[in-house]
C-alpha cells in the first residue's frame, strides 16, 4: 500500500494495528473519527492494484477481500 500512495498511518488503520487505533490516551480516549474515508480510499487503490496482478493470471478471479471490506466500510459511512 505504500508503493501507492497511502500513508503508514492509514495502513495501520487498514491492518487494526492497535498501535495506530488506540497507541495514546489522544487517539484512544479523543479521537472519535473512524478514518472511513481514508481507509476506503487506501482499499480501492490496493484492490485495482490486486487487479492489475490478477489480470494479468488466466487463473479465474474471485471477487478480493480488499474490494469486499471496501464496500462495507462505503455502508458504514453512509449510515
Amino acid at each position: 500500500m505504500a508503493s501507492l500512495g497511502t500513508n503508514p498511518h492509514t495502513i495501520g488503520l487498514v491492518l487494526d494495528r492497535i498501535s495506530v487505533t488506540k497507541g495514546t490516551v489522544t487517539r484512544s480516549l479523543y479521537v472519535k473519527y473512524s478514518f472511513a474515508r481514508e481507509k476506503r480510499e487506501a482499499l480501492i487503490a490496493w484492490t485495482e492494484r490486486l487487479d492489475l496482478i490478477l489480470s494479468n493470471n488466466s487463473l479465474p478471479r474471485k471477487s478480493s477481500v480488499c474490494a469486499r471490506k471496501a464496500e462495507v466500510l462505503r455502508r458504514s459511512e453512509a449510515t
